[in-house]
């Protein structure tokens, strides 16, 4: 159905939205059939299909401007038309960064398009779409995400004897220095780290070692939350994403997310914005049927109160009152403690009373 509402919703005429719903099969429970049924419709176009096993094997998120740098208007053009609905489209600014909806889909694109033929998954095939996608990594200004993204295509295209000359701890350490996020850093230094024990270095692994412990360290000094509005204030909206999220993934805590969120908005970022407090938004807490603690260790209060700021920006305020109405708070931990320790004192008095010493 979702996917079905995304084709209808980048169509305007009513003739067009008519022919959408006659052409589409009618779902049958089972999504894989369903992926089968349309990739016949697009399996003979090899120029679109070799672009989608490309696409498939990216790693987060998709640049559609990043791609165009290297793949054909026509063939772009194509995937927009045909496939658009089986993505999920953000748009910041000028660029666009586009998601598979559902991994189920990806994951199907990954056997289809290594498939050298019917049910036959070809491993040489597989690994050539990741070396095509290294070499355009290659090709990508130095400091960019794209020229870091080329050893984890190396390694997934078991090119383990050009991994340490990227996984240096000069090339990390240039890394750190140009914003890249840490846990991005050190997720790379674990794949050269099982590169190289392929490969049986351990002078290539002890390197590592000394490069994660670096990049660890430094790691210390740096929170993530606090660096985002230093980032937007330089104009790199980008990178501070990147701090941000992975894709769905928070890279600091949702609190903070949910501050970010407002700064987000102040830099003209709106959409971004957005997306960040739809994320960040604490749906289990403002559903919950049961009082929520105030214990002052607890970061559900916190929690709720940066919600709450940052909801004025993005819901409406008959939405808000709604929610609002719905939360209750329950005692905090000291005054259950006053409240068992006045009952103990009035136990003790009564007990006193009846038996006196």
């Amino acid at each position: 159905m979702v996917y079905l509402l995304n084709r209808i919703r980048n169509v305007t005429d009513t003739a067009a939205i008519d022919d959408v719903l006659q052409k589409t099969e009618r779902f049958k429970g089972n999504i894989t059939l369903q992926y089968h049924i349309y990739w016949k419709t697009i399996k003979t176009d090899d120029d679109l299909t070799d672009l989608i096993g490309r696409l498939a094997r990216m790693r987060g998120v998709i640049d559609l401007q990043w791609v165009t740098t290297w793949a054909d208007d026509r063939v772009v053009l194509r995937l927009q038309k045909k496939l658009s609905h089986y993505f999920r489209i953000e748009k910041i600014e000028n660029q666009e960064r586009w998601y598979f909806f559902h991994n189920s889909f990806r994951l199907f694109l990954l056997d289809m398009t290594a498939e050298s033929r019917p049910s036959v998954f070809d491993r040489a095939r597989d690994l050539k779409f990741y070396l095509e996608l290294a070499e355009k990594c290659a090709k990508s200004p130095e400091a960019s995400y794209w020229a870091w993204e080329e050893l984890y295509y190396r390694v997934s295209a078991e090119e383990h004897e050009t991994v340490p000359k990227l996984a240096s701890q000069e090339r990390f350490r240039s890394q750190f220095i140009a914003f890249r996020p840490i846990d991005a850093i050190l997720k790379d230094i674990g794949l050269a780290m099982r590169s190289v024990a392929t490969r049986k270095d351990p002078v290539a692994f002890t390197r590592l070692v000394l490069a994660g412990a670096e990049i660890t360290e430094r790691g210390f000094y740096i929170e993530s939350a606090s660096i985002i509005p230093l980032l937007l204030d330089l104009d790199k909206k980008q990178i501070a994403i990147e701090y941000v999220r992975d894709g769905n993934r928070f890279r600091i805590d949702t609190t903070e997310a949910l501050r970010v969120s407002l700064k987000l908005k102040d830099v003209g970022m709106i959409e971004e914005a957005r997306r960040v407090f739809e994320l960040a938004e604490p749906l289990d807490l403002l559903a919950a049927s049961a009082p929520i603690e105030g214990d002052p260790h607890d970061k559900n209060i916190p929690l709720l109160k940066a919600w709450a700021e940052a909801s004025v920006q993005f819901l409406d305020l008959d939405k808000i009152i709604e929610t609002l109405r719905k939360i209750r708070r329950g005692t905090d931990r000291f005054e259950r403690i006053d409240a068992e320790t006045a009952g103990c004192s009035r136990t003790r008095c009564s007990s006193r009373w009846v038996f006196p010493c």
